[in-house]
This record gives C-alpha cells, sequence and structure tokens, in this order.
C-alpha cells in the first residue's frame, strides 16, 4: 500500500518532522493535562472528593512534568549548539556545522529532560501538590489515607478497601 500526500500536506507533515523537542514537549504536556485531568474527574468510578482529589494531583503533576521538560530541552537545546558554535564540539568532517550543532543540541536536551526527572519533576511535585491540596482541597473532603487496593476482578480500583 502506497499513501500519496499532495503539496499542502507534504509541508504539513515536513513541519512537524522539523518541530523542536521544546514544542513537542509542550504539545504533549497540553495533551496530558487536558486529557489526563479530565478522565479523573469524570471517573465514575470513584466518590466525587476522590474525583476532585485525583484531578487536581494530576494537573499539578502534568504541570511540573511540562514545565521541567520545555525548561530543560530548551536550555539543552542552547547548550548543544553553543557548544558546537564554540568548538566545545567538533564538527565531523563532511557534516553540516548547523545541522551538527542542532543534532548535538537534541541530544543535550534528551540528556536534560531524562535529569530533570530526578532533579526537578520528583521533589518539586510532591511539595506543589501537598501546597496545592491544602490550598484547594479541605482536609474533611480529601479521600482516606489508604493506598488504594486493586481488586482481581477488572482491574478496578477500590478506594474504600
Amino acid at each position: 500500500m502506497v499513501v500519496r500526500l499532495g503539496p499542502s500536506s507534504t509541508q504539513t507533515v515536513l513541519k512537524l518532522a522539523n518541530m523542536s523537542p521544546t514544542m513537542q514537549r509542550l504539545i504533549i504536556g497540553a495533551t496530558g493535562l487536558i486529557s489526563h485531568t479530565t478522565i479523573d474527574a469524570l471517573n465514575p468510578y470513584v466518590d466525587k472528593e476522590t474525583r476532585k482529589y485525583a484531578a487536581v494531583r494530576s494537573a499539578v503533576k502534568m504541570f511540573i512534568c511540562t514545565a521541567s521538560g520545555v525548561l530543560t530541552r530548551e536550555v539543552g537545546q542552547k547548550l548543544g549548539e553553543w557548544a558546537v558554535k564554540n568548538g566545545k564540539v567538533a564538527v565531523p568532517e563532511g557534516m553540516s556545522k548547523i545541522a551538527f550543532a542542532s543534532s548535538v543540541g537534541k541530544v543535550f536536551a534528551i540528556v536534560g529532560a531524562v535529569a530533570s526527572i530526578f532533579l526537578i519533576d520528583v521533589p518539586f511535585i510532591n511539595k506543589l501538590l501537598n501546597l496545592v491540596m491544602n490550598k484547594f482541597i479541605n482536609k474533611k473532603d480529601k479521600p482516606a489515607e489508604k493506598a488504594p487496593q486493586v481488586s482481581n476482578g477488572g482491574g478496578k480500583v477500590n478506594y474504600n478497601a
């Protein structure tokens, strides 16, 4: 099977292929923020307080992860390009300096994104989550402090166990 794209479709695909890692993370984060929070807020298998708690928790986690991912990718991309332009990383013979700088920047961005998970996301998610929960959800609205128990039937989570 062969798929043939017209000129405008081809241009759209090329634009998407050339999208920066920062823009990719921003799009993925925004999509996750909307969809995951909505799914948690509308979950019919848990009570209203648990839905509220889960939706706020999802929004906080997605916000922190997206913000740190975008920041580290942007910094990594610029740092990688700077390293090539200033001779800190040698350009292989026969390769365009601009293309190589972009590639090194993308590698730096990925390494920065992985490091940010451990250095930024994990420590700050709990701190911001506690702050938001104390501000938006009263102590009486919080679900039970027990960890959710997964039943063997259908993979449903039982919060009342």
